[in-house]
């Protein structure tokens, strides 16, 4: 289930009066509206499915599936986690092996993350193997 916000609403509002005023008629009816609700249905079934899990997500629509904003939720825990309050050196080999503990990580995944954390600057490997937070 999907929570509609307010700005969503407003939407509907508008494409159900639109296809009535597209019909000529001088009010809103109720097919009117069903037809808008069908018209959203439609779109979130076809642009706002996360490719990952196969399942509506808002969040494809508005940069992130919620998949891998949890994934990088989860990658940031386990690091600071491994890191501890002094920002220690990370080993990558047990940062991987945490990471697919989690079970949220296949070992290319992880090794993929942190690539990525890498390439937007998040951590950084200090000496060859061992990654810190930036």
């Amino acid at each position: 289930m999907i929570t509609v916000t307010p700005r969503q609403l407003e939407g509907l509002v508008r494409l159900a009066t639109a296809r009535a005023r597209l019909l000529l008629k001088d009010t809103v009816e109720a097919e009117d509206a069903q037809r808008a609700i069908y018209l959203v249905d439609q779109m979130m079934r076809t642009a706002g499915v996360d490719v990952n899990t196969g399942k509506t997500d808002l969040g494809v629509l508005y940069g992130k599936p919620q998949s891998v904003v949890s994934k990088e939720k989860t990658f940031m825990e386990v690091f600071r986690g491994l890191a501890g309050n002094e920002n220690n050196d990370v080993e990558d080999k047990v940062l991987v092996a945490e990471l697919v503990k989690t079970g949220k990580f296949t070992l290319e995944e992880a090794k993929k993350y942190i690539q990525k954390f890498n390439r937007e600057g998040q951590i950084f490997e200090r000496r060859p193997g061992f990654w810190a937070k930036a």
